[in-house]
């Protein structure tokens, strides 16, 4: 029971957290990781379409880490960097949720919009939303919920929302270990002390792999005509030409 009520209290500490915006998306500024940059644990960056790439992180939130007990609270940020294609209509994204852990809640879902309020160069926020922006965009501007497998999923659509607005776009994802002796979190260290029981404390680190997001891009650009497709057309207008200059002779 005591490990329950642990577990509950850092869910509900968590959700308290995480705003909504107008269209229910939840958001997470990045000043409500804590005052200093969260410790990011790892960090990959992958690529994705259309020359776009995908910076994630994991990172324990600085206002839930026990040093003691090498335990954290654990996050992930995922960022698109790059140019988005010309013509774009859709950007969708799916966030997989570690083997082992769960999302610390689903209502809201703790996955959503990384939004700017202060500038961090060590820490990923989208530069070009705020959440006073995001709740001006209409419903259709961003669509979250879960797929099938229980993975957060977003759709960005243009032009509700603006390629400038979702620039740099970056998203968060909070999990908990689902077999953690410190309420949920995850060891990131090998602990320095024991408590009462000598059972809160890690003896090693269990982060899960990075997960690696499947986004998918769509554009309305009509591709331009192959060199072959314009020689096809260049003989088809000379054998007209011909074809009438024969029968004006004929005639």
């Amino acid at each position: 029971m005591k490990k329950l009520n642990l577990l509950v209290a850092s869910a509900a500490l968590l959700a308290l957290a995480i705003t909504t915006s107008a269209n229910s998306v939840p958001t997470r500024t990045r000043s409500s990781y804590g005052d200093n940059t969260p410790p990011v644990q790892s960090f990959a960056t992958t690529p994705g379409p259309d020359g776009l790439e995908i910076l994630t992180q994991s990172f324990c939130a600085d206002a839930t880490i026990n040093p003691g007990a090498g335990a954290c609270n654990l996050a992930f940020s995922f960022q698109v960097q790059g140019a988005l294609p010309a013509g774009i209509t859709s950007l969708s994204f799916t966030l997989p949720v570690p083997g082992n852990t769960s999302l610390v809640g689903t209502t809201p879902i703790t996955a959503g919009i990384l939004t700017n309020d202060i500038a961090d160069a060590d820490f990923p926020f989208s530069p070009n939303l705020s959440s006073t922006t995001l709740t001006g965009l209409s419903s259709n501007a961003v669509i979250a919920g879960l797929n099938g497998s229980g993975f957060p999923t977003f759709t960005f659509n243009f032009p509700d929302i603006t390629p400038f607005e979702a620039q740099n776009l970056a998203l968060f994802m909070e999990v908990n270990d689902n077999n953690s002796i410190n309420g949920g979190r995850f060891c990131y260290q090998a602990g320095t002390g024991t408590d009462t029981n000598g059972e809160n404390v890690c003896t090693k680190s269990d982060l899960p792999a990075l997960p690696v997001p499947v986004v998918t891009v769509t554009t309305s650009t009509v591709p331009a005509p192959e060199p072959t497709s314009f020689l096809l057309l260049g003989s088809g207008l000379f054998s007209l030409i011909g074809l009438a200059r024969r029968r004006r002779a004929n005639s």
